[in-house]
């Protein structure tokens, strides 16, 4: 994987993680080291879509900012193992059902800068749409949409009567009990953890 890949792929983890865990000050310590130098590239409050290779490049003439990123990379055993195995990650294809995509965008950004195709969509309808007409290696869902507290976990049921090998892995906001609903293979709403469990299905269809 090119360094500035790992590193953009850091910027977009330290994000996330703060965006999920907003007491964590270490990583809010570092995300605002590296959210300052990008603001100052860009000349306003940087987005997902704006960590780019190129932004990356030009924030990271600081050296506080590369100290920063290479402390996110170290800090991520998600991230450490994504670079030991980055063909796994390119080209894979990621359907990503949630009512709300703002909620993870740093998330998606991230898996993009690690090569990872993501088709994002917002219902169980336009999920079943995309897997008629596109192949995917795994599927991530979230589970309360709007009103309805398990709508997620029916859609992934659906999904998995019609397409039974597809791997499913729940994101969602807050993680009550470990327990794994039926229909999925995983559950989380830590964005390291997000990476272990792509990795750990993606490793057994694409080695």
């Amino acid at each position: 994987m090119e360094p500035v890949s790992i590193l953009v792929a850091s910027a977009t983890f330290l994000a996330a993680e703060v965006a999920r865990k907003p007491a964590d000050a270490f990583a809010t310590k570092l995300w605002d080291t590296v959210k300052a130098a990008l603001r100052n590239v860009l000349d306003r409050e940087p987005t997902p879509a704006d960590v780019s290779a190129a932004t990356i490049r030009k924030a990271a003439e600081a050296p506080a900012v590369v100290g920063a990123l290479h402390a996110a990379r170290s800090s991520s055993s998600g991230l450490r193992r994504a670079e030991l195995v980055g063909n796994v990650l390119r080209g894979a294809r990621v359907l990503w059902v949630d009512d709300h995509p703002e909620n993870n965008a740093w998330e998606r950004e991230l898996l993009r800068s690690l090569g990872v195709v993501i088709v994002s969509v917002e219902s169980t309808r336009s999920a079943v749409a995309s897997l008629r007409a596109e192949s995917f290696d795994v599927m991530i869902s979230d589970i309360r949409r709007d009103s309805e507290a398990f709508d997620g976990i029916d859609g992934a049921m659906q999904i998995r009567d019609a397409t039974p090998t597809l791997p499913i892995v729940f994101y969602i906001q807050d993680v009550t009990s470990r327990q794994i609903p039926e229909p999925a293979s995983g559950l989380t709403n830590e964005p390291n953890e997000l990476l272990h469990l792509l990795l750990d299905r993606l490793e057994r269809t694409r080695i």
